[in-house]
């Protein structure tokens, strides 16, 4: 397979229109979206932004644990009611995930109605289930593709989850899970944590 970079092109996925001058000094050449054999590939997907309870700071790091009996996204909160506290996203019955520390989450151009609302990204058209089904299940399973293709975008990382549903919780300063959650953000820095 060959790659070709496509110049400018990476400026039409918001998260790099809304990047800071500051940023974009640092960044590499601005050629993030790639041609794989004479087809462009695009970041755009249908699907419906689902608001969270809580705010969480979207410039700060996240953390998944993905294991057989649990899968758990950790985002730190910004609440001023919840000081030092972070946000817990369980998925259940997950399937699969994977992840990328990039600014072109598959979740770009999908938004809440209200604005400045936190939100994760459920994509609509997503052919995961049906790829995950072919890739991970023996050949004459009598199983059937299935699962919800969530995504979970941070500043400069998203991850993917397939699973039924999930539920959001926050984890405040006095849970007895608090000082085991902030163990996963050793070099958090700023914020309220």
């Amino acid at each position: 397979m060959s790659y070709e970079y496509a110049p400018n092109n990476a400026l039409k996925c918001r998260s790099l229109r809304s990047l800071d001058s500051q940023k974009l000094r640092f960044c590499l050449p601005v050629s993030l979206i790639v041609r794989r054999q004479k087809h462009w590939r695009t970041c755009m997907h249908s699907g419906t932004a689902i608001n969270l309870k809580y705010q969480h700071d979207h410039i700060e790091d996240s953390v998944l644990i993905y294991s057989p009996s649990e899968c758990i996204i950790y985002l730190i909160a910004n609440e001023q009611e919840y000081p030092n506290s972070f946000i817990k996203l369980s998925f259940e019955s997950a399937r699969c995930t994977r992840s990328a520390r990039t600014d072109c989450s598959p979740a770009i151009g999908i938004y809440p109605e209200e604005a400045g609302a936190c939100f994760i990204v459920e994509l609509t058209d997503s052919q995961w289930p049906s790829e995950a089904h072919k890739l991970y299940t023996y050949a004459n399973t009598g199983l059937k593709p299935r699962g919800r293709h969530f995504v979970v975008t941070n500043h400069d990382i998203f991850h993917e989850i397939l699973a039924d549903s999930f539920e959001e919780s926050i984890i405040t300063s006095s849970s007895e899970e608090h000082e085991r959650v902030k163990s996963h953000f050793p070099n958090h820095s700023c914020g309220n944590v």
